[in-house]
């Protein structure tokens, strides 16, 4: 992903990341959060030198437990002198987004600053202790049906570095975050068109939710009809880590789904509070 002659790449080391920078770069976002390493620093900074963008970085770094970068709830925050862990940069064309006291601001006025839709803001503070309580993904609270959603507000993947909005929308039907994440997919299929095919390609699924280390998507699936609602059929299928679950969907390369929440793999039923079946399209 070149831009003005910089590999966003090399700089962010991820196309979420990159894509996110991009979109900073070509005014779809006012601000954006990045996470970056010590060696990662003189390459933002000689960035926004020659892209006329202002920065600045927390004054702590952060250590995510559990290793899933940037999308994990067990996170600890340490001394800018520690080895270990990353800072959070902050970048934005207007540098008065940045006098805000970004290392102590609140969940909500910093989503302001990105710019996030007021009623998933709404969403978020209602929701917020649920999700880190139970230990679950946002969107296990907004899918109440088993009619496809659009791939533009697939935000259940972005644990595999794929997502075009970094927002959790307030339902799958949310006409702003569709908006968003429809000018985001534009942005990318004007500038980068294959680029735009791998995201449209990983965010075109079939999704199972049960927690935030259990999800799994396949996104070469059929559809069916079965006596008990919807098959979906696959040849392999993604995840965080291996568990049963994901033992029996490898062995029987099928779910029917009863509802949302209840599915049945082989002669096993699969049912939880917090399980969710999705298809995005």
């Amino acid at each position: 992903m070149i831009y003005n002659g910089i590999d966003l790449n090399f700089v962010c080391r991820d196309y979420l990341s990159s894509l996110q920078l991009l979109c900073l770069c070509e005014g779809l976002k006012p601000l954006i959060r990045l996470n970056a390493y010590v060696d990662q620093l003189e390459l933002y900074k000689n960035f926004c030198q020659q892209n006329s963008l202002s920065y600045y970085i927390s004054a702590y770094k952060i250590i995510d437990k559990d290793g899933r970068i940037g999308f994990s709830s067990k996170k600890d925050w340490t001394f800018q002198e520690s080895a270990q862990g990353y800072h959070y940069i902050y970048l934005a064309k207007d540098p008065t987004l940045l006098k805000s006291d970004l290392d102590n601001i609140s969940d909500r006025d910093f989503g302001k600053l990105l710019g996030y839709p007021e009623c998933c803001l709404d969403a978020y503070d209602c929701n917020v202790n649920q999700v880190r309580m139970n230990k679950i993904d946002f969107t296990a609270l907004t899918i109440e049906s088993s009619d496809p959603a659009s791939f533009y507000v697939n935000t259940l993947i972005r644990y595999f570095r794929y997502a075009l909005i970094q927002h959790f929308p307030c339902s799958v039907e949310c006409a702003d975050s569709l908006k968003m994440g429809e000018q985001v997919y534009t942005l990318l299929q004007e500038k980068y068109p294959q680029i735009a095919n791998q995201f449209r390609n990983q965010l075109t699924c079939f999704a199972i939710h049960l927690g935030e280390t259990e999800i799994y998507y396949a996104n070469d699936f059929t559809e069916s009809v079965s006596p008990y609602g919807k098959r979906i059929k696959f040849s392999t299928i993604k995840y965080i880590q291996k568990n049963e679950l994901y033992k029996d969907l490898m062995e029987f390369k099928e779910v029917e789904i009863i509802s949302p929440r209840i599915i049945k793999i082989g002669d096993k039923v699969v049912t939880g509070e917090y399980l969710r079946t999705i298809i995005y399209k």
